[in-house]
């Protein structure tokens, strides 16, 4: 099975195998990567031999992969050894004012996934899927490397974080710079996070930038609130009462013209603030990830705090994870406590129905939301009154 696809990416070689030659950097492309273990110590060159962990609709595979060609800013070349056998190319021709990447593999299907018959319907759906994660890797390259620089001639650095739609890399000493990879405007959502921080609201401060899908913004020093429970679990309870500090906290501000509406209310909402998307720093935490906010009622934005925390996904090791789903009731039982169980369950049906509608929910995600919601149903609450 030949599979050749190619994209004209507006960089040089040596920008592209910068950002390529980082073989765990690649699920941030490969729309179908789910994770990548490498078996050797050595992590780049001849040699390089990891597991790749790959999702097609709902065929999960492990394909070990060993690098036998690697010429900088030119070639890289993969044996599959696992399920799947066969060799396959990453090459970089050069053109003066953009590169081509051209990916190419010949491969072999085992007789369980129905063999050289299998390949045949194989071909036109990975060839769609490898066309798609070019696209990706021409979308993050040139919205990278392509960047203007500012005043002092920085470039975007390291990739340090990524959200739904944008990552996150060093820019400088002190600060970072966000682009969205859909080349969506961010720039109602950062005229948000510079109104929060004029009104005394811990946010990242946010500097002007000629692309309105990119954001400088200060760098912050702290890890998340979730990963600092798990460092420090006897913080459980002070971090539950911050966190609905910080609810009570953004009821405060005024909520600026221009944001969506959701239900009654005129309070300022996150609607998605929860341990991940706060840091924990030495002056306090700061509140990140406002892409969803809008105006509507601050119980119904306490209430979905409640079902994000309650529903989250735990990964763990089966030793482990009983542990972990301990303590996350203990955190949601604080949580309850600071914000008042009365007035979260009021509107929790409300907030599972809300959860329901993100699109970004991972598959066991949305079961744990819909089943909580279930459950909900058979209990007295506000809003169940009122529609009786």
């Amino acid at each position: 099975m030949h599979i050749n696809v190619a994209v004209d990416i507006a960089a040089d070689p040596q920008q592209i195998w910068t950002y390529v030659r980082d073989i765990s950097a690649h699920t941030e492309w490969m729309h179908d990567a789910l994770r990548i273990d490498f078996i050797t110590d050595q992590h780049h060159g001849v040699g390089t031999q990891f597991d790749v962990f790959t999702k097609v609709g709902p065929l999960t595979t492990k394909d070990r992969m060993t690098i036998t060609e690697w010429e900088d800013a030119r070639l890289m070349g993969v044996e599959h050894s696992g399920i799947v056998m066969g060799h396959g190319h990453f090459t970089l021709e050069d053109f003066g004012d953009r590169t081509t990447f051209r990916w190419t593999e010949d491969l072999k299907l085992p007789w369980r996934f129905g063999g050289p018959l299998g390949e045949i319907a194989a071909r036109p759906i990975l060839t769609a899927i490898w066309r798609r994660n070019l696209d990706g890797l021409k979308r993050r390259i040139e919205r990278g490397a392509g960047l203007p620089t500012n005043e002092e001639g920085l470039t975007p650095g390291a990739l340090i974080g990524q959200g739904r739609d944008g990552d996150v890399r060093e820019f400088g000493q002190d600060k970072v710079i966000r682009v969205s990879r859909s080349g969506a405007d961010l720039r109602a959502q950062f005229a948000l996070m510079r109104h929060l921080a004029d009104n005394g609201y811990p946010v990242p401060r946010v500097y002007p930038h000629p692309d309105p899908s990119v954001a400088v913004m200060d760098r912050i020093d702290g890890v998340t609130m979730m990963a600092d429970l798990a460092a420090k679990p006897w913080k459980l309870r002070s971090h539950a009462k911050t966190l609905y500090k910080l609810h009570e906290q953004l009821r405060e501000v005024e909520a600026p013209a221009g944001l969506k509406r959701l239900g009654d209310g005129n309070e300022l909402l996150h609607l998605d603030l929860h341990p991940n998307n706060i840091l924990i720093t030495a002056n306090g935490p700061v509140v990140i990830d406002w892409d969803y906010a809008a105006v509507g009622s601050g119980d119904l934005d306490v209430a979905l705090t409640w079902v994000v925390i309650k529903t989250g996904p735990i990964t763990s090791n089966p030793i482990i994870k009983p542990v972990l789903v301990a303590l996350r009731e203990q955190f949601v039982k604080a949580y309850e406590k600071a914000a008042g169980e009365d007035r979260i369950r009021a509107h929790a049906t409300a907030a599972a129905e809300l959860r329901l509608l993100d699109q970004n929910l991972l598959a066991t995600e949305r079961d744990e939301v819909f089943r909580l919601a279930r459950q909900l149903q058979d209990r007295p609450t506000h809003s169940r009154t009122d529609d009786a």
